[in-house]
């Protein structure tokens, strides 16, 4: 069993630790937890079906508040807390890079763990990009009024494929 957490980031969900059997990707280079590989989701350097599941944790703002982007922000003391951010400059930007994203997740895993957290979009806004995944659990966490979502989904081919095979032993 081999994961891909596809926006590596610091590290935030794993405590900073190397989990095992995963492998880290993100295309930041200035992390306190260097990523395995540095690689853009959108483009995976990876052949098919590799992966038994991706986990997805994309950046969930569009124009982020200037604390995380202001250039002139010493951002060492978020490093040292293993914390980033990422951010999209348009919301064309952002879903374009998610349906990118979710396209190569499917050609390189049967599975796929999204989480999101509604900040510039709610999950109903972005699950249309998911058309060709099945929904198979939805976790939903609430902390005030920002809600952040986990789904797992399964390639609909992979699912298709499950159920010939089921019918055909019986």
């Amino acid at each position: 069993m081999v994961v891909l957490d596809a926006t590596a980031g610091n590290r935030v969900m794993w405590g900073g630790r190397k989990a095992p059997h995963t492998i880290y990707m993100d295309k930041e280079y200035d992390l306190a937890n260097s990523p395995d590989i540095f690689g853009d989701n959108r483009c995976c350097p990876f052949r098919d079906d590799v992966f038994t599941c991706v986990i997805y944790d994309p950046p969930h703002y569009v124009n982020a508040p200037p604390w995380m982007t202001d250039p002139q922000v010493d951002r060492s003391k978020f490093k040292s807390q293993g914390s980033f951010f990422g951010n999209f400059i348009t919301k064309t930007e952002m879903l374009t890079s998610i349906n990118k994203a979710q396209k190569e997740f499917k050609r390189i895993s049967k599975r796929l763990c999204l989480k999101w957290v509604e900040r510039s979009y709610t999950l109903w806004q972005i699950l249309p990009f998911f058309r060709d995944w099945v929904n198979i659990q939805t976790l939903e966490m609430s902390k005030g009024r920002t809600k952040t979502w986990w789904i797992t989904f399964v390639r609909t081919s992979f699912q298709t494929a499950s159920l010939n095979r089921e019918h055909d032993e019986e």
